[in-house]
């Protein structure tokens, strides 16, 4: 096994003439939890950003420190390479390497900083108030995932463990890995991905909706939400990760409420959508449309792109380069034309979508939520993987489902356990992660069940017209989903259940039965205080 500070991968560059060598020395994580190279390590592979391979350097028990690539071709441009560290097929860790030349006769050295694909999961209060006599709303505790292991480093009682700060709303990782942004009230927190420790933090006066990061580091821009919305957008991400305390920063003002953000797959460009957060967009009113501002680095608002109706989300494909929208009403998934001139513009279609939402670019594929359900019937819902072709793989997984238990109720019989359930009409993902290969998808929801007295049904088996239970039911539910998107399996989490009217802790009844014969049955449903999920990302998981 071998877990020390350093391995040094060598290649010879193939080609008439001297030989040249490129040095690429891997640099591990100092804390062990967050350190890939493992004795699971079985290679090492060298890649370019649209995944054309470069090398491969295999590992073995006995291996030594020296692991060739083999030969290669010139590349006498200086071009960034991905490296992956791999366990089979398993992602264990990467890292990303800035401008490389490999030229005949020269020698030359890389470091190669290796960091685990990390998931942070944040926590942000919901939206919805609770009725009076319940115990208020609070945020859980940051968790940090590593997929390899489904383990919470940020739950370790070890010293020195990674941690994220209290009620963490949005979270980024640099483009090179080595650096976890996360933001609060307080501004934003650069934690290092290497060590765990926290290097400073970058005073806000707001606790940012979304962060997003460009490309080879060019910006990071932190979204404030609401009516009298702004970008921050800080230029150096060099000092930002150094002396967050003095980073420059500027305040640019963003009308129409901007929601989320993300750069260009140059790094260049800014994209923020706006329309503010709308919470239930293919149930009921129909929601405004929705623009997308560009701004430039230097700040410089360029213009703006009217859509067609309301837009869930947005995101780059770095491999491409495309940027690509969920419309939710128009029940689709497009590209837009970013080089088309501002004004109305109207999406190219990719795939058929019913209301997707979140919407992420990992491995060459496209992740979009969706409302769809497998069958008319089904208590599940879809979410696609979707190929540059537009083909796409439908995901399913089981959508939450609201229940309440009566343990005592007078039956004709006597007392009877009584249980019912509600299934929400759709199912809206707000916030999104996925590892850069793809394998693990995480997805912050909210659903939202509706009963009106008119939806009666029958207890007992009574025929009679009179005999009826009538439901005056809304609730709005926060959950956590983590999908292995390679088997289709994923896990739920409830994380607050908002009774929105007829909460019982208010002495009020969601449901009243009248049955002949037996005393009225009066049901109360109740709200489970909570949080909602926010700042999920994963490292390396943007452009």
């Amino acid at each position: 096994m071998r877990i020390g500070p350093t391995v040094i991968v060598l290649l010879a560059v193939a080609g008439c003439g001297s030989k040249g060598s490129v040095t690429f020395t891997i640099r591990p994580p100092t804390l062990d939890v967050l350190n890939p190279i493992t004795d699971q390590v079985s290679e090492y592979a060298l890649k370019h950003f649209d995944g054309t391979l470069v090398g491969v350097a295999s590992e073995a028990p006995g291996s030594p420190d020296s692991l060739a690539l083999g030969p290669l071709v010139q590349q006498t441009t200086p071009a960034d390479l991905v490296m992956t560290v791999l366990s089979g097929s398993q992602l264990l860790g990467m890292a990303r390497i800035r401008d490389v030349v490999i030229v005949n006769g020269v020698r030359r050295d890389y470091a190669v900083d290796v960091r685990k694909s990390l998931i942070t999961i944040g926590s942000a209060l919901p939206d919805e108030a609770l009725a009076a006599g319940n115990p208020p709303n609070s945020p859980q505790a940051g968790r940090i995932l590593d997929p390899t292991t489904n383990q919470d480093l940020a739950a370790s009682t070890a010293a020195n463990h990674p941690a994220l700060p209290a009620a963490t709303s949005a979270a980024a990782s640099t483009w090179d890995g080595r650096f976890l942004l996360t933001a609060n009230a307080k501004g934003v927190s650069v934690i290092d991905t290497g060590s765990g420790a926290t290097v400073g933090l970058a005073p806000l006066s707001f606790a940012a909706a979304k962060l997003a990061v460009g490309a080879r580091d060019s910006a990071v821009v932190a979204i404030n939400a609401g009516a009298n919305g702004s970008v921050t957008i800080f230029p150096d991400v060099t000092a930002l990760t150094t002396s967050p305390a003095s980073a420059p920063s500027m305040l640019v003002p963003i009308s129409g409420e901007p929601r989320s953000a993300v750069f260009d797959a140059s790094g260049k460009r800014a994209f923020i959508l706006t329309g503010g957060a709308t919470t239930d967009p293919c149930n009921g009113t129909l929601p405004a449309p929705n623009s997308i501002v560009a701004i430039g680095l230097d700040g410089a608002v360029q213009g703006t792109w009217t859509l067609p109706a309301f837009a869930s989300d947005l995101t780059v494909d770095s491999s491409s380069g495309a940027v690509l929208v969920s419309e939710a009403i128009g029940n689709r998934v497009s590209t837009l034309d970013v080089n088309q001139p501002f004004g109305a513009v109207t999406p190219t279609k990719l795939v058929d979508a019913t209301c997707p939402s979140a919407l992420r670019a990992a491995n060459g594929a496209l992740y979009v939520v969706t409302a769809e359900r497998p069958s008319a019937d089904s208590t599940e819902f879809i979410l696609q993987r979707i190929l540059a072709n537009g083909t796409a793989t439908r995901l399913s997984f089981s959508g939450p489902l609201y229940n309440e238990n009566v343990t005592s109720v007078p039956g004709p019989d006597g007392n009877t356990s009584l249980n019912f359930g509600i299934r929400p009409p759709a199912i809206y993902a707000y916030d999104m992660a996925v590892t850069p290969d793809g394998s693990t998808a995480v997805f912050a929801t909210r659903a939202r069940y509706v009963e009106a007295p008119a939806q009666s049904f029958k207890l007992f088996g009574t025929t009679a017209t009179a005999d009826v239970c009538k439901p005056d039911i809304d609730i709005v539910e926060y959950g956590l989903y983590t999908m292995d998107t390679r088997t289709g399996t994923a896990s739920y989490e409830s994380r607050s259940l908002i009774v929105l009217k007829n909460d019982s802790a208010t002495g009020a009844v969601c449901v009243n039965c009248t049955i002949s014969n037996v005393p009225d049955i009066a049901i109360g449903c109740a709200s489970t205080p909570g949080d909602r999920a926010a700042g999920l990302a994963a490292v390396f998981g943007g452009p």
